[in-house]
């Protein structure tokens, strides 16, 4: 087989293969390690990914987040290379159209994939790539002050989520100049399976009731996602710049150092 149709394979096995588990990608999808090489680097971002409801009793949720990561990439060949993602969302902020109710608060993100060079010449090169991501989140606890025939009671909620996605996608990058190119193209995210928790306690004269747990299935709104960068290279760093639109619209920037 062609070295460079191994990774559209790869990405057929990991859609057959997923199990139940929104993607957030920041790593860099345009640019592979060598054969053997580590490439490490920080990235910066903010997004807002919609998801929805599997039941009534979310409907619509949008999540806005800030987070920090950083990226590991091992080069298995001059074509594909093997990464990690870690980040911390320093601010998640949920905005839910019915039912539950949450706060702002703070997460983790990890994923894992493969990226490779699928087609290359001296004006373009064709990307693809596979990724496996888990975001975990909490945010905090809400309350409000309702009253009824037995007087003020304060009720507390507090949220929190968990959500496994796979992603795949495919760009196209040009090289415009010496060490500068930009780049294009399309994610999709053809199975994702999250749930949101929400723990519901009311306090009355000082009195903590009973406590009521809801639990709701959500997948992404939009499984599709268009990303649009530009890379700046010199010697062994770089650094890189994206916007996302469509299901998830955001804004990032990372460098990446060749060890």
């Amino acid at each position: 087989m062609n070295r460079r149709m191994v990774l559209p394979v790869v990405l057929c096995v990991l859609v057959c293969l997923s199990i139940p588990a929104g993607a957030q990608l920041i790593m860099n999808p345009s640019s592979t390690c060598e054969q053997g090489g580590v490439e490490l680097g920080p990235v910066l971002a903010y997004s807002e990914i919609g998801y929805t409801g599997k039941d009534d009793g979310v409907g619509d949720m949008d999540v806005e987040r800030i987070l920090t990561g950083v990226n590991g990439a091992w080069g298995l060949n001059d074509w594909f290379d093997l990464y990690v993602s870690l980040g911390f969302i320093a601010n998640a902020e949920p905005d839910f159209s019915q039912g539950m109710k949450g706060d702002s608060g703070d997460g983790f993100l990890s994923g894992a994939g493969i990226r490779g060079v699928n087609y290359e010449d001296e004006y373009i090169s064709v990307m693809s790539y596979a990724q496996l991501s888990f975001i975990s989140e909490d945010y905090g606890e809400a309350s409000e002050t309702v009253t009824d025939e037995t007087g003020p009671a304060t009720v507390s909620t507090e949220t929190s989520a968990e959500i496994f996605d796979v992603a795949l996608g495919a760009i196209v990058k040009g090289y415009v100049a010496d060490g500068v190119s930009v780049y294009g193209g399309l994610e999709f995210i053809p199975y994702t399976d999250g749930k949101v928790k929400s723990i519901t306690r009311t306090e009355q004269n000082s009195t903590v009731g009973g406590s009521t747990e809801v639990s709701e299935d959500i997948e992404r709104d939009l499984p599709v996602t268009l990303r649009v960068g530009a890379n700046y290279e010199l010697d062994r760093w770089s650094l890189r710049g994206e916007i996302s639109l469509i299901s998830e619209t955001g804004i990032m920037i990372g460098a990446g150092f060749l060890f």
